[in-house]
């Protein structure tokens, strides 16, 4: 899922989707980085069940190492697999490219298990950056900065209430509080939906947002651009919208009586209609998300 970004971690309502977001956060960093390796040694994807494949194997292997321990044995199994097709001798896998490195990574495995031999934990591998999620994630949630050289923690050992606690402190911070007005900002006209008030100011579309609606919108359409944690963490979200900061329910129910009581016009767009219907739907399909 290169989607979920920023989460809003104040409504992981158990310790079962703490759990299935730190699996499924390290599952994507792991399928990225694999892919790269795969990419950079000129293998192929050449059939439908090739990623699923691999997915289902790293899922099997995380049940038993590290993420920095799975990123070895394929960084082994790919330059194996590449010595055996310069060599010629990989035998009947010229249109089987993964196969093979998945054959690869299972005789590394069963090799370093029948020696007793330790599978090496490796780095991150410093070509690649983690995503947005990923930091927000263990830095300010999970309080793990070591998660790629550790097993992902048992459902009933994830400790999630203590972990909780640092993003309500943190959260407070991060949302604007109070509405002052909205200051030199020009307003065109305004809408309301479900998922937050926009303004047009007459050249662009500003979203006025809650936290965990903007993660629910996430989890829908991901984000573009290019990641920097240094920006807005919201700043990219893949919607028509400008996004500059997160709102509390305060200030959100604050501005909207203020527009409903200026004589601004309230106004939405026919070419905002249509994904604005979109979206809601998308959002509504999903309200049994536990996030």
């Amino acid at each position: 899922m290169d989607t979920l970004k920023h989460p809003n971690f104040s409504i992981v309502k158990s310790k079962e989707s703490f759990y299935n977001m730190w699996a499924d956060i390290v599952l994507q960093e792991l399928k990225r980085i694999i892919y790269a390796e795969i990419v950079e040694f000129r293998f192929s994807f050449k059939h439908d069940t090739d990623e699923p494949k691999i997915e289902d194997h790293i899922i099997r292997l995380l049940e038993l190492y590290s993420p920095g321990q799975i990123y070895c044995l394929f960084w082994m199994a790919i330059r194996q697999a590449d010595n055996n097709r310069t060599s010629g001798t990989w035998g009947n896998y010229t249109y089987h490219h993964i196969d093979f490195i998945l054959k690869k990574v299972e005789e590394t495995e069963s090799k370093k298990q029948k020696m007793n031999e330790p599978i090496k934990s490796f780095d991150y591998p410093r070509n690649l950056n983690t995503t947005l999620l990923t930091n927000i994630f263990f830095q300010e949630v999970a309080r793990e900065s070591n998660w790629f050289d550790n097993r992902i923690p048992g459902k009933e050992l994830v400790g999630l209430h203590d972990k909780k606690i640092p993003f309500y402190d943190d959260l407070k911070d991060r949302e604007v509080q109070t509405f002052n007005g909205l200051g030199i900002m020009e307003i065109n006209y305004y809408y309301f939906t479900s998922y937050g008030v926009v303004i047009n100011d007459g050249l662009v579309d500003w979203l006025f947002a809650d936290e965990k609606t903007l993660y629910s919108i996430a989890q829908q359409v991901g984000f573009s651009g290019t990641e920097d944690v240094s920006e807005s963490a919201y700043l990219h979200l893949n919607v028509p919208y400008y996004i500059h900061e997160i709102y509390s329910t305060r200030y959100l129910l604050s501005l909207v009586q203020f527009l409903v009581d200026s004589e601004y016009e309230q106004y939405l767009p026919p070419k905002d209609a249509m994904y604005k219907d979109r979206l809601e739907g998308e959002l509504h399909d999903n309200e049994h998300i536990p996030f």
